[in-house]
């Protein structure tokens, strides 16, 4: 009776978390023209408040699940909840604009302590067997977030105003930190050993330089006049990634857990979170520049019809964590994996003037593929991983989305540089044909890397 009581805690504090904390993310871009006029800057420089969240998220996650698994779950997620809460409470308040990305940055961190370690106290708090349906009922939870996010922002932001909207959401991170506080108790967590003086401190600097330099070199990506420079940063982050990682190799505590990925479940579901992502990030770079710049539709207009690959995640993530735990991951994951290169083939042979009903269905089939892939894969990284390194585990989810959208943004940014501006309905659709390529060549790879795998570690034991 006391587990099946933690597990219904657990479950409250992380469905408000991924419902509601999805609808923070979802509700900043809707009032960044209110926030601009506000201030009276342009909506480029308005933007970077919310790339100066995604730097200081990215780069701190890792960081993040690494804490939690010593610290604590608990005391980590409050303490990033309290942060939060405190930093939107300042931005609302705050009369400049300038000191908001720096505050935005900081929230990054903060809402990486979160996310990684109430992932770590929902997943943790179920069994194997039952941790996809976990994995799925949140995942359709956050979706929902993201759908509600523009509809609150534009009630609160019409009647009241922007700093309105950001005082609600304010209160409500502050007062899941109390939740979590008491709802939520230690002995349920086995932590890892070693102290934060062991941590290898160079290598969070170096994960955090190394995400930071692919995020903005993704953002100099869609600028003509700076995607060269893009390009030149884009490569130093990656060699950056392998520098870190070499230097973790030799570490006392690394901040990645290199162990993990002696597992194929954990290394193949990282590498297909990548891959996948890869796809992803394509996705949302090139299809605004094909809605907008090919075929002359408004901003308003794309933005509405790019909604279409949310709209399904709802009521298909938590089919996808049921069928994973009922028939495994591995089947799931392939599905979705192959009906997103349905959806990118389908893209490529959108031509000069589809209708808007002719655009919205690929969408609403990647959207399809992502709702049963996401699910399934985060079932699979977690089917090894010890109770010391759930935060950890989730911190490698969450990383690898990042750097494989940074990769499929660089991917499509590299084809349209290729192919030139001139005939963007082109590059498009050869972007997305060779996204679909190496999509389809990953899947392959990972289907024959399997029984490779096994050999080799069979001889390595």
């Amino acid at each position: 009776m006391m587990e099946f009581n933690f597990k219904a805690r657990a479950m409250l504090v992380g469905g408000l978390y991924f419902c509601f904390g999805a609808m923070e993310r979802a509700t900043w871009p809707n009032l960044l023209p209110t926030i601009a006029s506000d201030f009276g800057v342009s909506s480029a420089a308005i933007a970077w408040t919310i790339i100066a969240f995604a730097l200081g998220m990215a780069g701190s996650t890792l960081t993040a699940g690494r804490l939690g698994d010593i610290l604590g779950h608990k005391r980590l997620a409050a303490w990033g909840f309290a942060i939060e809460g405190l930093i939107l409470a300042a931005i609302a308040f705050m009369p400049v604009l300038w000191p908001i990305f720096l505050l935005r940055f900081l929230q990054g961190f903060a809402a990486a302590a979160a996310l990684n370690n109430v992932s770590a106290i929902v997943f943790g708090a179920y069994s194997r067997e039952y941790r996809g349906r976990v994995i799925g009922l949140v995942s359709g939870l956050a979706s929902i977030g993201l759908l509600l996010g523009p509809l609150y922002s534009g009630f609160i932001g019409q009647s009241l105003s922007w700093r309105w909207a950001i005082i609600g959401i304010a209160i409500y991170v502050l007062a899941q930190s109390l939740i979590t506080i008491f709802l939520i108790t230690n002995e349920y967590q086995t932590r890892a050993q070693g102290t934060l003086r062991d941590l290898n401190w160079s290598g969070a600097v170096g994960f955090l330089l190394s995400m930071v330099g692919l995020i903005i070199s993704v953002q100099l990506l869609r600028s003509a006049s700076l995607r060269w420079l893009g390009i030149t940063l884009f490569i130093l982050a990656i060699g950056a990634v392998f520098a870190t990682i070499r230097s973790e190799r030799l570490a006392k505590l690394p901040i990645l857990g290199l162990n993990l990925f002696r597992s194929w479940n954990f290394s193949s579901a990282s590498a297909s979170i990548i891959c996948f992502s890869v796809a992803f990030g394509a996705m949302n770079l090139l299809f605004p520049f094909y809605l907008q710049n090919g075929l002359g539709w408004t901003i308003a207009a794309s933005g509405v019809i790019l909604v279409a690959l949310n709209v399904v995640q709802p009521f298909c993530s938590p089919v996808s964590g049921y069928l994973a735990d009922r028939i495994g991951p591995l089947p799931v994951i392939f599905s979705g994996w192959t009906i997103a290169i349905i959806s990118l083939v389908l893209s490529t042979r959108l031509g000069d003037s589809p209708t808007h009903f002719e655009v919205i269905i690929p969408l609403l089939i990647f959207g399809l593929s992502a709702s049963l892939f996401m699910p399934a894969s985060t079932k699979l990284i977690y089917a090894d991983v010890p109770q010391t390194a759930l935060a950890s585990a989730a911190a490698m989810a969450t990383s690898g989305r990042y750097i494989g959208q940074s990769l499929g943004a660089a991917l499509g940014t590299a084809l349209l540089i290729t192919q030139g501006d001139s005939n963007i309905t082109t590059s498009f659709g050869t972007a997305l044909t060779v996204t679909a390529a190496l999509l389809t060549i990953s899947m392959v790879l990972m289907i024959v890397a399997r029984p490779i795998f096994a050999l080799i570690k069979g001889k390595t034991s």
